[in-house]
């Protein structure tokens, strides 16, 4: 813990103080939020590896009763457990990666907490995660779904306009035409992309730190805590999104070595190629879930930084870091 405090609070941060506040926090806590973000990952994983089990099961189970549709029977009857237990593991995944957050705001804040108290607390709101995900998936389904409706709408006026212009040069404009639409629909995609992702950015953060809060409640808090604010969350979101960058390129190009090597030893026509690829699939599949390990505690704590500078804005909390 700490040995001391600042207890005299801040001005509102930047953007760029944003992120260096929550590379700080991540630094000086990363044994722990490592370790959370370990088991975070670990959950989401299981129902994979359930999935890998209960395939080989079925398999012995079809070749030793000689009825490849008794091992097909007892597929499909795992696989409903496995759903069941996917998305159980999946809101416990939820629920340790909204830990590190939690953890985060009361380090940014100069609050203390047992570690495993703040561990109850939010494992008893797992199910309320996995909502507020769920609700966040609609939200921007729905969003887009509209999008994509006026887009048509907007492609077939704007066709109908081009092919009654006629004359000569009606081809140059119809082309010029879809040209500019393209264009400015384009920019559109991409400002709707960068400003629903502000306002949602970190839905599940209140839900993580208030207590009395629901999932919808989480959502709409965010919301309106980003009302005015969603260009700076955006110039957050680039920021944190260059400083991860290296690990993510990192993260591609190291899983793509164990692939290329294992089948560059096996020929092309050789019985094995099914299993080699599923193996060198799986590799590279490890070695990029460990590298984005180091991504996803730095990402939980800019939101943490974030929920915590956006209610320094609107409800003048002081900004207290706590000395190491």
């Amino acid at each position: 813990m700490a040995s001391g405090s600042r207890s005299s609070p801040t001005e509102p941060l930047s953007v760029g103080n944003v992120v260096s506040t929550g590379f700080q926090l991540y630094r000086a806590n990363a044994k722990q939020y490592l370790g959370i973000a370990l088991i975070s990952v670990g959950w989401s994983l299981l129902p994979i590896l359930a999935m890998i089990i209960l395939a080989i099961v079925a398999v012995v189970v079809g070749g030793a009763t000689g009825e490849p549709a008794a091992g097909i029977g007892f597929f499909v009857l795992a696989f409903v457990v496995v759903i069941a237990l996917a998305v159980y593991c999946f809101a416990k995944s939820l629920a340790n990666s909204a830990l590190i957050s939690r953890l985060a705001f009361l380090e940014i804040s100069n609050q203390s907490e047992d570690f495993l108290a703040a561990r109850r607390f939010v494992d008893s709101r797992k199910w309320s995660f996995l909502f507020t995900q769920i609700l966040v998936g609609l939200i921007v389904a729905g969003v887009f779904i509209a999008f994509y409706v006026v887009l048509a709408i907007l492609f077939a006026a704007t066709a109908t306009a081009a092919a009654r212009l006629g004359g000569g040069g009606g081809d140059l404009r119809v082309t010029a035409i879809f040209a500019l639409l393209i264009f400015v629909l384009v920019i559109a995609a991409l400002v709707l992309f960068l400003w629903l992702g502000a306002r949602l950015f970190g839905a599940e953060v209140p839900l993580a730190v208030e207590a009395q809060s629901s999932a919808s409640q989480s959502i709409g808090r965010f919301w309106n805590l980003t009302k005015g604010n969603a260009r700076r969350v955006v110039m957050v979101l680039l920021v944190a999104v260059l400083v991860t960058l290296p690990i993510g390129v990192l993260s591609q190009l190291l899983a793509s070595i164990p692939q290329s090597i294992i089948e560059s030893g096996v020929a092309s026509g050789s019985a094995a190629v099914s299993t080699i690829a599923l193996l060198s699939g799986l590799i590279s599949y490890a070695v990029s879930v460990l590298l984005n390990l180091l991504v996803i505690p730095f990402w939980q704590v800019v939101k943490s930084v974030v929920y915590y500078d956006l209610r320094n804005r609107r409800e003048g909390l002081g900004l207290q870091l706590r000395e190491r």
